[in-house]
């Protein structure tokens, strides 16, 4: 057994909140990017890592999906998913092209808001061939078949599905990937802790920390992952040799034994199944692992001591996503300073929901106060009165006194609402027959061109394959124009030669090789 050389920690920890993500469990533990920053790589998985099938095609025009695809998959499009809460809707809001480059610490300039274009549209192309077994919050099972796309993307400026015009760049999440991500279970992660890893370095802590969380939970001193797998779920460079086995996993470990994640590797010789060599990777749990574990455990965002990353260039800049738990360190230099700390009453944190109810009434002209006791005490009301709000056809007073006695009394909806929402509904159900009828037509176009080809293949097989019955059939192609020629031979020479014209067309081809491929049986009789 080998170990590697743990580098020094850095000089001191700090208490934290811990801004945690959480994460669907059902699509996530596969691979869907390359991390490596060159090169394409095959993503396929066949009876591996729990998938019956898992393949990942891309868009030739757009590439396949690289770091940057999915440093913006992991950090923001993810945050903004959770965020949007459940049930989840179609249309998911992102930000402008400039805010996204300054989140994932990008400078603002043209060439970064290009590429964040491109790294949205190879996620958007991306295709997931998927036989699959994932659990459901309400912990049953379900096996998922299908060939999907995750979603699609509006940038700023275009039409969104209602007609209106985009303010911002949105996705608009497909039908069965929206599902999926409804009805799978979660599972939580250091989301500064994500941020502040490179991609390697991030893939390797959301595929170990399943085991790490399992290590923990279960007391073991140390979780295994194999070497194999964490190249199969990672799309690493799988090497079968130890010095360039050892050179690359240092490279992946380095930040999470440097932060407090990982007090030890170890790695143990072995073989895959089919006897190739292979490696347990045998990782003890660090101090940081374990804070988690214990905040996880203890219902998620709690102020932690742990080792912490220094502040990435993303971290330094204003974050244009509120996050879902404060980002202020706490000071703790010394026992009184911390005591003290304690001793003082501290305001209860309001939930990133909560949070954001409160600037929506705050938006609407309430004072903060009455937003704050209202969003707490009757949320479900407070959202039912924003959404009459803009229906209203006057106030008396003000928007703000309106809305407090709105949501006191418990206002019914206003009668623009109602017409609305008629309106509403009556162009939902206009737009879904229009797209069902070109569903269909294109399902029908889709059958004629792929039957075509087929009869179009077997023509040219024929000729390939079998001279004597290609000849055959080009026979009864000549004589078949020859019973036209003799049927419209007393009409003018301007429609004979329309109708004959017909033999030559791919269409009438194919007609005729049917007719003779049927006929033929009975002439060979």
């Amino acid at each position: 057994m080998s170990q590697e050389p743990i580098p020094p920690p850095e000089p001191s920890t700090e208490i934290v909140p811990l801004t945690l993500i959480r994460t669907e469990t059902a699509l996530s533990r596969f691979p869907m990017h390359r991390i490596a920053k060159r090169g394409d790589i095959r993503i396929e998985l066949k009876n591996q890592a729990g998938a019956v099938l898992w393949r990942v095609g891309y868009d030739a025009e757009y590439g396949q999906p690289g770091p940057l695809a999915y440093k913006l998959d992991t950090l923001i499009i993810n945050r903004k998913i959770e965020e949007a809460g459940r049930p989840l809707p179609k249309l998911i809001k992102l930000g402008s092209l400039s805010e996204i480059c300054r989140y994932l610490g990008l400078a603002d300039s043209g060439t970064n808001r290009t590429s964040v274009r491109s790294a949205l549209f190879q996620n958007a192309t991306a295709s997931i061939n998927a036989k699959i077994t994932y659990r459901r919050s309400d912990k049953s099972e379900r096996f998922l078949e299908a060939l999907f796309t995750r979603y699609s993307v509006i940038l700023t400026g275009d039409t969104l599905p209602d007609g209106g015009k985009a303010d911002a760049v949105y996705l608009v999440l497909n039908d069965i990937y929206q599902e999926v991500l409804s009805e799978a279970q979660t599972r939580p992660l250091d989301y500064e802790y994500m941020k502040a890893l490179p991609p390697a370095a991030q893939r390797f802590y959301e595929i170990a920390s399943y085991q790490v969380y399992a290590a923990l939970l279960h007391k073991n001193p140390r979780a295994k992952l194999t070497y194999s797998d964490y190249c199969t779920l990672s799309t690493q460079t799988r090497y079968p040799d130890w010095d360039h086995v050892k050179k690359q996993m240092y490279k992946v470990h380095l930040p999470h034994l440097r932060f407090g994640y990982l007090a030890k590797v170890e790695y143990e010789a072995t073989t895959d199944a089919e006897g190739r060599p292979d490696w347990n990777m045998l990782y003890t749990p660090g101090p940081n692992a374990a804070a988690e574990f214990r905040a996880f455990k203890g219902g998620g965002n709690r102020a932690v001591q742990k080792l912490t990353p220094k502040p990435s260039r993303a971290e330094a800049l204003p974050l244009p996503f509120p996050p879902t738990a404060t980002a202020t360190t706490i000071a703790t230099t010394t026992p009184r300073a911390a005591a003290a700390k304690k001793a003082e009453p501290q305001p209860e944190p309001l939930s990133p929901e909560t949070a954001a109810l409160v600037e929506e009434l705050v938006a609407s002209e309430l004072n903060r106060g009455a937003a704050l006791l209202y969003a707490k005490g009757n949320p479900q009301e407070c959202r039912r009165q924003l959404e009459y709000l803009p229906y209203v056809a006057e106030f008396k007073s003000s928007k703000g006194a309106y809305l407090r006695s709105a949501i006191e009394e418990g206002y019914g909806p206003p009668k623009g609402y109602t017409t609305a929402k008629k309106q509403e509904e009556a162009a939902r159900k206009k737009r879904e027959e229009s797209e069902q009828r070109k569903a269909q037509e294109a399902a029908q176009k889709a059958a004629q061109a792929a039957n075509a080809a087929q009869v179009d293949d077997s023509i040219g097989r024929l000729e390939i394959e079998d001279p004597e019955a290609f000849s055959a059939f080009c026979g009864y192609v000549e004589e078949e124009r020859g019973k036209v020629e003799v049927k419209y031979k007393n009409l003018s020479a301007s429609i004979r030669a329309r109708m004959i014209k017909t033999f030559d067309t791919p269409q009438k081809r194919r007609e005729l090789f049917a007719a003779w491929k049927e006929a033929r049986p009975k002439r060979d009789a």
